[in-house]
């Protein structure tokens, strides 16, 4: 075996989950980055040499999914490993990782040696997949949800936005 270390990302918005695949990862010779949002996760995995991006699903601003597809468009992380790890076990949880980009999916809490043993078979290329009838129907339903949440988002700048010109006006009188 050579003396390459293996690194991960693990983008996750709990420091405590953070802390605890950290402590399960390091002392197995894995070189671990953290990000606590999206955006700087992005931002690691285009800077670093990564080799494989563990990624919750439940974080606030960008969410999961929307991190896997905006990962998945770039062309020099397209093809790292990136695994859903989520305590999210919601109906069409995992479908919706794997159509936003995710090339596997991970259930929370740990076990250990599962969770060791998973990531092994990830980086030997294991790939989860969904059944190919239910594919238009999932990615019909990603886009509205995508649609929604970007909505949301411009609503929110607009009123953010619009309550700055009011605090400029007032200051200006």
């Amino acid at each position: 075996m050579d003396n390459y270390k293996k690194s991960i990302l693990y983008i996750e918005d709990e420091s405590t989950n953070r802390l605890l695949v950290r402590k399960i990862l390091e002392p197995e010779g894995y070189i671990v980055f953290e990000a606590e949002d999206g955006i700087t996760g992005i931002e690691i995995a285009a800077r670093e040499n990564i080799d494989l991006i563990l990624l919750d699903i439940n974080m606030a601003g960008m969410n999961g999914y929307e991190i896997a597809t905006r990962i998945k468009a770039m062309d020099n992380l397209k093809n790292i490993p990136l695994i859903a790890f989520t305590a999210n076990v919601m109906k069409h949880a995992r479908a919706k990782a794997l159509i936003s980009g995710c090339d596997g999916y991970m259930t929370k809490p740990i076990e250990r040696g599962a969770f060791l043993q998973n990531l092994q078979e990830y980086f030997d290329g294991k790939k989860d997949f969904i059944e190919n009838d239910k594919i238009p129907e999932l990615i019909k339903e990603y886009n509205v949800e995508l649609v929604k949440h970007l909505e949301k988002e411009v609503r929110e700048l607009k009123r953010v936005n619009e309550e700055m010109r009011e605090l400029d006006k007032m200051k200006s009188d």
